[in-house]
């Protein structure tokens, strides 16, 4: 993420949510709802961000890189990954696309022969290469959020205040999380 690119430029921020099971829309509606609408909250500094609109994957579709190819493991052969990936991971443009290509060449373009497949969500212990500090702000499985910038009351008046450890906060809360499913929020503000 471009660290230089804070809420005061931007409208789209990309949301790394934490949960202990598969991230349904359901569950991805519930954990998120409370970052929803500035309207209901009476001091905007209780919350680390709000949204307008929030949607799995959106412009950031695509980000994480779930390994794909351990020989050692059929979950990960192809042909698991095609037709029982029930549970495994999310990849909304594979589900769209789904009946105009075959599932196959969805993969090819997604980066399986290089080893892993561009999701949406997945266990964080099954990506490569997962950078927690790749997001504007995260959602951990209790609830607990954080953000590169608050929404603060600063000398009478509301603006922005950067978070300056917000990248040695997310190493910290991301260090037992491999057992937890992880899903890109295309948040807009």
């Amino acid at each position: 993420m471009d660290k230089n690119n804070l809420k005061g430029e931007m409208m789209h921020f990309k949301v790394y949510l934490f949960t202990d099971s598969f991230p349904t829309d359901e569950l991805v509606e519930e954990r998120m709802s409370k970052f929803y609408d500035y309207s209901d909250c009476e001091n905007p500094d209780e919350r680390p961000f709000f949204c307008d609109y929030f949607g799995i994957g959106g412009r950031y579709c695509a980000s994480l890189k779930l390994k794909a190819d351990d020989s050692n493991d059929p979950k990960y052969h192809w042909y698991a990954v095609v037709f029982d990936r029930t549970n495994l991971f999310r990849c909304n443009l594979i589900e769209s696309r789904r009946n105009r290509y075959d599932d196959w060449e969805l993969l090819r373009y997604l980066g399986f022969r290089d080893g892993y497949i561009r999701v949406d969500g997945a266990l964080v212990g099954e990506l490569v290469d997962f950078d927690p500090t790749d997001c504007y702000a995260y959602v951990l499985n209790d609830g607990t959020a954080n953000s590169r910038q608050r929404f603060a009351l600063v000398n009478g008046k509301w603006g922005y205040v950067e978070n300056e450890d917000f990248d040695y906060q997310a190493k910290s809360a991301f260090k037992c999380t491999d057992k937890m499913y992880v899903t890109v929020i295309d948040c807009h503000e």
